[in-house]
């Protein structure tokens, strides 16, 4: 008798053993649930060409301008961690970021990204503020805030280039000059911009005072804008 009753209590110890450990499986995920790693971004800064001061603020924006990282430079660069919010899952995986360099009271676009979690990626960004902008300046300066992104435009015209067609790629402006037949943005015209991924386009001194995200976002893939000069 005695052995049986020492048999019943260690079954019952064990019965209360597995019931404890299931407890602590079921209340773990919310007592320990593993974040998504973050995106690290680091890089120099310029604007107008020139170093920034210590101190400068970077913000990090997506395409909807919703602020999802700040930094500050120091000798002229900058290191960025921006983590995924658990709540609105922003930045989703591949978002695109538009990171802006702050002088005074606006913020003016110096380089695009993608959030890809874990990784740690060189974005130098290079910024103009709109001094001494042109209303119809050559391709690769009106579209610099893009040209990471930019594959080709077209532009059109009756009696220029081939049947009114001129076109300008990133990739002819050293191997073939010669076949870049649009070779400058005119203010009041239309274009058709094919990018390779979703980016967004600054249209030089519209960063001003009480407006300093005036951009067009573009799509992955064709887009027909209208140049608006400075």
């Amino acid at each position: 008798m005695e052995l049986m009753e020492k048999i019943r209590r260690g079954k019952l110890i064990a019965a209360g053993m597995v019931v404890a450990v299931l407890c602590l499986f079921a209340l773990w995920p919310a007592a320990a649930s593993v974040p998504q790693l973050p995106c690290t971004f680091y890089g120099s800064v310029t604007l107008d060409g020139s170093a920034v001061p210590d101190g400068t603020v970077i913000r990090a924006r997506l395409t909807d301008n919703s602020l999802v990282g700040n930094a500050t430079t120091s000798g002229s660069e900058y290191m960025m961690i921006v983590p995924q919010d658990p709540d609105t899952g922003k930045p989703a995986e591949g978002a695109v970021l538009n990171f802006y360099v702050v002088s005074g009271s606006n913020e003016y676009l110096g380089g695009t990204s993608t959030w890809n979690a874990g990784g740690v990626k060189q974005v130098n960004l290079s910024a103009v503020s709109g001094a001494g902008c042109e209303d119809n300046p050559a391709v690769a300066a009106g579209l610099e805030s893009i040209y990471g992104r930019l594959v080709a435009v077209y532009g059109f015209r009756a009696g220029e280039g081939v049947g009114g067609w001129t076109l300008f790629r990133p990739d002819w402006a050293t191997s073939h000059p010669e076949w870049n037949t649009l070779s400058r943005l005119y203010q009041g015209r239309g274009y058709w911009v094919l990018v390779n991924a979703d980016c967004q386009l600054t249209y030089g001194s519209w960063n001003t005072p009480g407006n300093p995200l005036a951009s067009y976002n573009l799509n992955n893939g064709w887009n027909l804008i209208g140049w608006m000069g400075c």
